[in-house]
């Protein structure tokens, strides 16, 4: 039986070959109060069947948020990427505090407009975005936005000839506005040829940016290789070339309550300071919802030294993902019920050569309140006995090579063989950093 706070550090160093991928799982219970920090689009706390019984849960997308951005925060902020559309204003920013000729921007801008779309359609003649967005969200690595600037520089003729602004009509007349629709001349020879030489400047404007973006595409595979930590844990998606897709290194399984979801509803009143003793000056009923959570997520802690390609930088960054699914939670309605509170029980499992189990079979039969033991004891006793059932019926030995547990509750539990019970979150990132440097 492993003694409590011993980091274990032999079962962590396997070989490191292919077969033996590592995998780190997180297995949280987290009660939380009357809240909203999670609603649907009817602006209720979120809730799905699970057993034939509607529970409250806290989606992966929210849980996600919250931590990326809580390490923007930390140690780590200075190498996280940035998710935007406005990547053309930050360009054009960027050079603007170098000096640049404005129809570089422009053109550049033209040309990440394309980003996301099958075809690099120019805008019209004359015509400038005055949004300045990308076709889709992008989520980049800072080395990749300083790369944009750098690349329209080394293109500038290039881009000025995209610029969509830089083709546009001559006046009229001497007062440099143009006429008319009601005075302009009728066409001619000259206004067809003129046309169609428009046309053969929009076509060749399509060629430029087709080879623009493929330019664009090699430069930044050579210039910006380098991933930022949370890109590696969250990935991306992209419908082009120009921005790499990048597989998420983190997946993250919806909080489920334990418990049947039974909606509460806080009837409230606000009254007009202007107005004392008077009628309530609005009034409304919101739904709120409480559950003890279990939380599931794992991290393929080979795969994230392979995607940033340094081994203590995907170590740092597996023990600041540890502290920030400890300490938070999604910050939806946080003003009107604080309900952000740590886990009261916390596992992490090392796996080797095998994926990690989502645990959360325990509860897919509700939890209700007994005589004998509260919902958040019956759930902590129900998760660590279908660990060992699981550990012991479908894995081999040398697959869970370390079983950490957190008690942040002070719970007195009895400690298993195999398992190492830990002493505070500082510990546990430890042990989190170890087996990624075991990698």
């Amino acid at each position: 039986m492993t003694t409590d706070t011993e980091i274990p550090t032999t079962n962590t160093t396997a070989p490191r070959s292919p077969s033996r991928r590592c995998w780190i799982a997180f297995h949280l219970l987290r009660p939380i109060p009357p809240n909203r920090m999670n609603r649907g689009e009817r602006g209720n706390p979120k809730s799905a069947p699970l057993g034939d019984v509607e529970r409250l849960y806290l989606s992966s997308q929210s849980q996600r948020y919250a931590w990326r951005k809580a390490l923007a925060q930390g140690e780590l902020a200075s190498r996280l990427g940035t998710r935007t559309r406005r990547l053309p204003r930050l360009v054009k920013e960027a050079l603007d505090r170098q000096g640049a000729d404005p129809g570089i921007a422009r053109g550049m801008s033209e040309l990440l407009r394309t980003i996301g779309k099958a075809e690099s359609a120019p805008s019209a003649e004359g015509a400038v975005d005055a949004e300045d967005m990308t076709s889709a969200i992008l989520y980049l690595t800072r080395d990749e936005i300083d790369a944009m600037s750098v690349f329209a520089l080394a293109h500038a003729d290039a881009l000025l000839r995209v610029d969509p602004a830089g083709e546009a009509a001559p006046p009229d007349d001497a007062s440099g506005k143009a006429a008319p629709p009601d005075k302009a001349a009728p066409p001619d020879k000259a206004a067809k040829k003129k046309s169609k030489k428009a046309v053969a400047s929009v076509v060749d404007r399509a060629g430029e940016l087709t080879r623009l973006r493929g330019e664009l595409t090699t430069f930044l595979a050579t210039t910006a290789p380098r991933l930022a930590p949370d890109v590696a844990l969250f990935g991306r998606f992209n419908t082009s070339e120009e921005i790499r897709p990048i597989a998420a290194t983190l997946r993250v399984a919806h909080a489920i309550g334990v418990t049947p979801y039974e909606p509460a509803y806080d009837f409230f009143t606000t009254n007009d300071d202007c107005t004392p003793g008077g009628p309530a000056a609005h009034m409304g009923l919101i739904e709120h919802g409480s559950a003890v959570f279990y939380q599931y997520l794992d991290l393929a802690a080979t795969s994230l030294v392979e995607a940033l390609g340094d081994r203590a930088e995907a170590a740092q960054t597996a023990a600041a993902l540890a502290r920030v699914v400890a300490l938070v939670t999604p910050s939806g309605a946080e003003n009107s019920t604080a309900p952000h509170t740590p886990p009261a029980y916390l596992e992490v499992h090392i796996h080797r050569g095998s994926q990690p189990l989502n645990l959360c079979e325990p509860f897919a039969s509700p939890l209700t309140h007994r005589a004998d033991a509260d919902v958040l004891t019956q759930a902590v006793h129900a998760l660590r006995a279908h660990v060992r059932s699981v550990h012991d019926t479908l894995y081999e030995p040398e697959e869970v090579v370390a079983r950490f547990t957190f008690v942040p509750s002070g719970r007195t539990l009895p400690l298993y063989e195999g398992e190492t019970r830990l002493a505070s979150l500082a510990e546990l990132c430890k042990a989190v950093q170890s087996a990624v440097e075991s990698v």
